[in-house]
């Protein structure tokens, strides 16, 4: 908790914040996927998928809270969540 919000606050600092989001997707990539947590595995491979310049803004915006929750998103895309994280396992 304490770590999401120095993160939140870091990522908002318009001097710090795009060097910190670039270094954090930059460590998601080296990092093996063994020694992640779940979640930034989920991360990592969200990321994955993106091009380079899409991927900062992505992180900026799930760390901000502006991503739509799984709720939010239409029966066809939880579908497709659903299917691509039991072949992920």
């Amino acid at each position: 908790m304490i770590r999401q919000r120095l993160a939140r606050t870091i990522a908002r600092m318009p001097i710090v914040g795009p060097r910190y989001l670039r270094a954090l997707v930059r460590a998601l990539e080296r990092t093996p996927r063994a020694k992640l947590t779940p979640e930034l595995r989920q991360a990592q491979a969200m990321l994955s998928r993106l091009p380079p310049e899409q991927q900062v803004e992505l992180l900026r915006k799930s760390l901000r809270g502006e991503l739509p929750e799984p709720e939010q998103l239409g029966r066809s895309a939880r579908r497709a969540a659903a299917r691509q994280s039991r072949r992920g396992r």
